[in-house]
């Protein structure tokens, strides 16, 4: 199942939530694309694009620092 708008949107509004969480909202011109790296990371993991499985993948990509590829201070 690919994601549809409302889970990208779902998910744009977890990322900023968690941006907003660890004082880094100045990077938030590049979530885009870490919606899209995070979606298909939880397509490939073989997740449903739930609010709670998305917010769990959101985390653990944060916690782990992936995001630091797409973000780049303006």
């Amino acid at each position: 199942m690919y994601a549809t708008k409302e889970d990208f949107a779902t998910c744009k509004m977890i990322i900023i939530d968690e941006l907003n969480k660890r004082n880094l909202l100045k990077f938030i011109s590049n979530v885009d694309n870490i919606v899209e790296d995070i979606l298909n990371i939880v397509y490939s993991k073989g997740g449903d694009y739930s609010d709670k499985t998305i917010k769990s993948f959101v985390e653990t990509y944060f916690d782990v620092e992936i995001y630091k590829k797409f973000l780049v201070e303006e």
